[in-house]
């Protein structure tokens, strides 16, 4: 698939995490672990905490992708205590503070959350769709989605739509009562769409695309069932050219013109004000609307951190603590020594892998649904003359996701 908007791997289950030659020794070499829950397992003593925090927060950021990958090959059990925190350090033979850098990450991703006093520990949590959308949403933000390429990726989905339910053989009548009862609650004609599939990979990719827009782009707040003949009839009859059309014709709202961007920063940003917010998310947000603004091709300098608490005035500790957020987000980078410093880049995807895929079994997403999708949104394209998805970050998103999730899907099938 092109683009780099590759989410994980496709090949077997739980791969092992390749750590450098400094981090392996103090990681004492992690191995294959079983999965475990709140059982001691090692009696090795725990690993002493390195003196540089920031390799403890580079080996505390594998260590929970590598956490997350346990929780998804043993099912990812919402509520099921994985251990104890002294367990989980023998385990991983890691010292304190790298693995409370992990269990934060963790929390911060909605992955699982550390409870406290007895029957605690760290504690798998519900895979929810809110937990894809924050990197999702900074995926795009990183690869500067416009509204127009989200206009072009919801009508080529709106014709998926259109064709998986052509596959149903699903009778006129039939359909219209289907649409009917959904827009009656959610007056968003995809969403309708979606629904009438009976396709759950689709209804994942559309759940994802509607707060992508804004849900007031999605449908109007009007919507109009004496319209909907011309668009069960166009499906029906298997007339896709003319949906895009018919679709938006159902409703009689129209979008203002000047709400030009898309509603990603909501999904990034505190629930209160910023104005609420500690100095450092601040900060952060500050820094993270000054990086949306630069070129995306290449890594950006920003300076060092003493330059930067002399741009945003604020003290050393608190853009040190800005810039930690940022680096948990993907958005930055610190680099040590000569020419070291604060780095533009981009996100690395594959630390949503495990959500997604453990999201998707949980609707009961198949591997044959998955790739019914992504064959369908690849007709489509071919047939609209787009030669190439990565010239539309959105659909690369939704096809990279699809072809990994069928990848895991399969190679765990085979285990």
């Amino acid at each position: 698939m092109g683009g780099d908007a590759s989410f994980g791997r496709t090949g077997g289950v739980s791969p092992a995490i390749k750590l450098k030659k400094s981090d392996r020794a103090r990681a004492a070499s992690v191995g294959a672990i079983g999965f475990h829950s709140n059982v001691l397992i090692d009696s090795a003593p725990v690993a002493k905490d390195d003196p540089n925090p920031s390799l403890n927060r580079k080996l505390g950021s594998e260590i929970a992708l590598r956490l997350e990958e346990e929780f998804l090959s043993a099912g990812w059990s919402v509520g099921q205590v994985f251990g104890l925190q002294a367990d989980i350090q023998r385990r991983y033979k890691i010292g304190r503070w790298a693995l409370r850098e992990a269990i934060r990450i963790l929390e911060m991703r909605g992955s699982a959350i550390m409870r406290r006093g007895r029957g605690g520990g760290l504690t798998i949590a519900d895979p929810g769709i809110e937990n894809i959308m924050k990197p999702c949403a900074l995926h795009l933000l990183t690869h500067r989605a416009t509204r127009e390429q989200f206009n072009q990726a919801k009508s080529l989905l709106t014709v998926v739509a259109a064709r998986l339910i052509a596959r149903r053989g699903v009778e006129a009548q039939q359909f219209a009562n289907e649409l009917v009862d959904s827009l009656s609650t959610d007056r968003a004609v995809l969403t309708a769409l979606a629904k009438a599939t009976q396709n759950p990979a689709f209804q994942f990719v559309e759940g994802i695309l509607r707060p992508v827009g804004g849900c007031r782009f999605m449908g109007g707040e009007r919507v109009n069932p004496s319209r909907l003949e011309p668009l069960v009839a166009a499906v029906v009859e298997s007339r896709f050219e003319a949906l895009p059309g018919v679709s938006s014709q159902v409703t009689s709202y129209t979008p203002p013109q000047s709400q030009n961007g898309l509603e990603l920063f909501g999904w990034l940003r505190p629930d209160s004000s910023l104005n609420h917010c500690r100095y450092s998310a601040q900060l952060a947000f500050k820094i993270l609307d000054d990086v949306m603004a630069r070129p995306a091709a290449k890594p950006v300098f920003l300076g060092s951190e003493w330059e930067m608490a002399e741009r945003y005035s604020y003290s050393l500790e608190v853009v040190r603590q800005a810039s930690r957020i940022l680096e948990d987000m993907g958005v930055i980078e610190s680099r040590l020594g000569r020419n070291g410093g604060l780095y533009t880049c981009k996100p690395a995807e594959k630390e949503v892998s495990p959500q997604i895929f453990a999201y998707c079994a949980k609707q009961s997403v198949g591997y044959s649904d998955a790739v019914d999708v992504l064959t369908v949104i690849e007709r489509q394209m071919a047939l609209e003359g787009v030669k190439d998805v990565a010239a539309n970050p959105i659909l690369a998103l939704f096809a990279s996701m699809l072809k990994a999730y069928a990848g895991w899907a399969q190679s765990s099938a085979s285990v």
